[in-house]
């Protein structure tokens, strides 16, 4: 089948082509022909195991999701045929290739900083200095899936990073091929996040007052001595919550590539909390800026906990709130904290103004155009002169709000995530009843996301000279987003 595709296109290819003569046709098919058999065909596949996932996540995942010791831990993961280096299947070969049947698997686990166990290992732990491993032995299973023992999970930490892998077990069903493992196998490491202890969260509190909050955090500060030049960061998490909802920022970048944390969940019962690795974004040779930006979110929306009518609180200044707890291991073996507090944080109104679940956000851009490139909201100290005094920047102590909150728990689903972007497929002017102009961006399918633009301002600046627009700096812009699944017939949602 693959020879009669491979000349079917080449044939079609060469009578397009006009060659000019039979034999250079001839010669090419010869010469293609012996490069496809030079490939030849692997004539044992092995199979192994990837996608590894814990509780139903991933390695791309787990280092934002803390599992609580008191789960059951839950591996699963994919068997995928690969070609092997083992044997060569030649084009005479009359046996048709054959994918393994897997038999089993075995399991092996380590704490960090120990290694993994040899496949094939004694099952059982083994207790090394500061850590532990332990192999599962052969399971003699075809299911991709395993629980942790309590042998293992005995051994395990609150707020740790442990790595796992996985070795299958396979038989092949053409009678002469390698019965196991046949070949070299690529081996995926997954990892499972252990979340801290309950106790972690003493000593903080529940801050707001503003859509942004900041503070700064000196690393080596408790230790400043003749010996301090050189410590770096071994091991850092932050664990954050908001209501409604939180982005996350270490020195002016934010922090992973999610959207609305954490989780919505009925939050006088329950709410949900996110794990963040930050050992690389973090700093000791000067003041690392941490900073919080807060949404309403559906938090926002239900008055049994934010009634914003009620408190004559339209921004939701009043009920959003954050909590934080990060934790960092030095070089030295220092261990040190930062907890929110009023006392070390402080709380700034940025550019949105206002923001609700069903009807967006007003936006003013007019703060963002404030901020320089070397004082960015959470770039730079807040202690360097003249931060406080740039426009739009007012720096005042964070506020203890007192939030309708229940347990604190580790948020174990995957994610918010942009997976894909859409261009409108088409576009239509249309008239509003207020008289002002409207455009309709039809995107062409239905979709949870939100909306960008892009404005030429050189457009902008001709519209404003011949207009005879004396005062620029005072021309405003107000753009008005709808998003409906159905338009009237007048394109008006």
């Amino acid at each position: 089948m693959p020879h009669f595709h491979l000349f079917t296109f080449l044939s079609v290819i060469s009578v397009l082509g006009s060659p000019p003569s039979g034999s250079d046709l001839n010669i090419n098919f010869n010469k293609f022909e012996a490069e496809t058999r030079g490939v030849g065909v692997a004539s044992s596949l092995a199979v192994v195991a990837t996608h590894l996932r814990c509780n139903g996540l991933g390695s791309e995942d787990t280092p934002y999701s803390a599992f609580p010791l008191s789960e059951a831990f839950t591996l699963t993961w994919t068997a995928s045929p690969v070609k092997t280096n083992s044997t060569q299947k030649s084009n005479t070969d009359p046996r048709p290739v054959s994918y393994p049947t897997v038999t089993g698997f075995e399991v092996v686990l380590a704490s960090e900083g120990t290694p993994l166990p040899v496949f094939g290992s004694n099952p059982g732990i083994r207790s090394t200095s500061g850590g532990f491993s332990w192999s599962s032995g052969l399971i003699s299973s075809p299911v991709p899936a395993f629980v942790l023992p309590n042998i293992a999970t005995s051994q395990m930490n609150p707020g740790s990073t442990y790595y796992w892998q996985v070795q299958l077990k396979q038989q092949l069903s053409t009678a002469g091929d390698s019965a196991s493992n046949p070949g070299i196998q690529p081996v995926e490491t997954g990892i499972l996040e252990t979340a801290p202890a309950e106790n972690i969260w003493d000593g903080s509190d529940w801050i707001g007052g503003a859509s942004q909050l900041r503070t700064d955090w000196d690393l080596v500060k408790p230790i400043k001595n003749s010996n301090s030049a050189g410590i770096f960061v071994t091991r850092a998490r932050a664990y954050v919550t908001g209501v409604g909802a939180f982005e996350f920022f270490v020195n002016g970048e934010k922090i992973s590539d999610h959207i609305m944390d954490p989780g919505e969940s009925v939050y006088d019962k329950k709410t949900l909390y996110v794990t963040f690795n930050i050992t690389k974004a973090l700093v000791t040779s000067a003041n690392n800026a941490i900073g919080i930006q807060l949404g309403n979110s559906k938090w926002g929306y239900l008055d049994i906990y934010a009634n914003r009518t009620a408190t004559g609180d339209q921004s939701g200044d009043s009920t959003r709130a954050a909590r934080v707890v990060i934790t960092a291991k030095l070089s030295d073996g220092t261990e040190i904290s930062l907890k929110s507090n009023p006392g070390d944080w402080f709380s700034n109104h940025g550019p949105i103004i206002y923001d609700h679940l069903w009807h967006g956000e007003i936006f003013d851009s007019r703060k963002i155009n404030n901020y320089s490139a070397s004082a960015h909201w959470c770039s730079n100290s807040l202690r360097i002169p003249g931060f406080n005094s740039i426009p739009g920047m007012t720096w005042s102590p964070a506020k203890l709000i007192h939030p309708k909150i229940g347990e604190l728990y580790p948020q174990l689903m995957p994610p918010v995530r942009t997976i894909d972007k859409h261009q409108p497929i088409s576009t239509e002017k249309y008239k509003m009843g207020d008289g002002s102009d409207a455009i309709l961006f039809d995107f062409g399918n239905n979709m949870a996301g939100v909306t960008s633009i892009q404005l030429n301002l050189t457009e902008i600046d001709e519209y404003v000279n011949s207009n005879s627009v004396v005062n620029t700096t005072a021309v405003t812009i107000i753009m008005r987003f709808e998003h409906t699944e159905i338009t009237a017939s007048n394109g008006t949602a």
